[in-house]
């Protein structure tokens, strides 16, 4: 049931038959539907309004609409201009739209045109609507809204958007943000799906060039603050010539963590690198292999039960029954521990931390075979 309320009209003039009939001019503006149970389902209020009795159009200023459920309120509306077609058949608000999903989860949309249908439960949004939750922002050139379900879709090339939670948000392009080419997103549960290619970067304090990162596609929950990247996922670091590429790869945006349980290979300027279990913590600015890490360069081939690698400082770390081959000399090293530095050569040149090192030498001579006293050599 649909109730306009209007009060007694501010000014009204005798229409010049000339001109047509003029709209009258409202002191306030109160347009209100009801549900079934008599509980409110949606209104909308403006502090002066016209309305056009021969076009059944009614214009105000500084309108708020409010769409509840079950008489609870849900969504407030409030823009610069407002314009009700047929009575509440089409409600259009204009300038500076804030849409506010109400409750322990507020998501705030931002635009400059906003078309909604009662009738329908649905809004459209226009004029690169920006949708924000909590640190993260959603841009696109254009967003849906069904009011019944709560699913959105944001059309156009959206960007994904996330901040710190130390930092704050500007209009500067944010520490992470991810371009797809459509995302369908539930408000209630939080879950949406992005449709690939995904493109993104990364800023890194200290660096001039961010770290570029690409995927088939994306999918993610919102209340859970998770991205998930679909395979084949690379992250490279032109500053540090550096290249990863994983499968399946996961990202908790509050611990700010990237991680893959499946096989994964980089490459660290001359360094080719193999493992399992990736984890990179961006706080820390540290990449991690947890299981069979292989390290291989010219010359030398390291194998250990995990490595580490910081990008800032260029120190790689070896841990776990490390072995060090060299198959040119015939020397092996093995130790529990390894460290060493990437030089401005792409090359890395490890040494052990005061731990203890065995090497051993294989040396072919002619004739019969005799083993020699292995001579502990530093790597």
């Amino acid at each position: 049931m649909l109730l306009l309320l209007i009060p007694t009209a501010g000014c009204l003039s005798r229409p010049d038959p000339a001109q047509g009939p003029k709209p009258f001019v409202l002191r306030a503006l109160n347009l209100r539907e009801l549900d079934k149970q008599g509980r409110p389902a949606w209104t909308v209020t403006s502090p002066e309004a016209r309305y056009d009795l021969s076009r059944r159009m009614a214009t105000g200023v500084d309108p708020v609409a409010v769409v509840y459920d079950a008489g609870v309120p849900l969504y407030e509306m409030k823009a610069e201009r407002a314009i009700v077609i047929n009575d509440g058949e089409v409600i259009q608000l204009e300038g500076a739209i804030r849409l506010r999903r109400l409750g322990d989860r507020p998501v705030l949309v931002q635009s400059g045109r906003l078309r909604w249908y009662p009738a329908r439960s649905w809004i459209d949004l226009e004029q690169q609507p920006l949708v924000r939750e909590g640190m993260s922002l959603i841009r696109a050139q254009r967003a849906s809204i069904d009011l019944r379900s709560e699913d959105v879709q944001l059309r156009g090339a959206p960007v994904f958007e996330r901040w710190d939670r130390t930092d704050v948000i500007t209009s500067q392009p944010a520490p992470l943000w991810l371009k797809v080419s459509q995302v369908d997103w539930s408000l209630r549960s939080g879950a949406w799906i992005a449709t690939g290619p995904v493109q993104g970067q990364r800023m890194i304090t200290g660096q001039t060039q961010p770290q570029t990162l690409t995927a088939t596609s994306m999918r993610g929950n919102s209340i859970q603050q998770s991205l998930d990247l679909l395979a084949p996922v690379r992250l490279r670091d032109p500053g540090q010539r550096a290249t990863i590429t994983a499968q399946l790869t996961h990202i908790d945006l509050g611990a700010q963590r990237i991680a893959s349980d499946q096989p994964v290979q980089a490459t660290i300027g001359e360094l080719r690198v193999e493992g399992q279990r990736l984890v990179v913590d961006l706080r820390s600015t540290e990449a991690r292999i947890l299981e069979a890490c292989s390290i291989r360069q010219p010359g030398t081939d390291l194998l250990a039960g995990q490595c580490r690698w910081n990008w800032v400082s260029r120190r790689i770390w070896a841990q776990g029954g490390v072995v060090v081959q060299r198959p040119a000399s015939g020397q092996i090293t093995r130790s529990q521990a390894l460290t060493g530095r990437l030089g401005p050569d792409g090359q890395v040149v490890f040494f052990t931390p005061g731990g203890r090192v065995q090497s051993q030498v294989r040396v072919q001579e002619r004739g019969t075979p005799r083993l020699r006293r292995p001579e502990p050599i530093v790597p």
